[in-house]
């Protein structure tokens, strides 16, 4: 198992990181690529805009079987509707 917080998160909340998709997207692929150097099969449970950022980043991933809890339904609307504020 492994487990992170995305940038701007948990114990990343000091960074100089944006929580953005690039930057989320980036760093779940390195996570990725480092996962299938050590394990054969791939689970992902992911929460909030982890769900998210994961199918973006493992659209094209061969996951056995992926979790998501999400509190949203459009995680895509509330990220832009972000996005605009800033």
């Amino acid at each position: 198992m492994i487990s992170f917080d995305l940038p701007e998160n948990g114990e990343r909340k000091d960074e100089k990181v944006r929580c953005t998709v690039q930057n989320c997207v980036k760093e779940l692929n390195i996570i990725m690529d480092y996962v299938k150097k050590q394990w054969k099969q791939v689970y992902l449970f992911a929460n909030s805009m982890g769900a998210y950022f994961g199918m973006m980043a493992y659209q094209n991933e061969n996951i056995e079987k992926a979790w998501f809890l999400s509190p949203l339904v459009d995680m895509q609307r509330m990220i832009e509707n972000m996005i605009w504020k800033c």
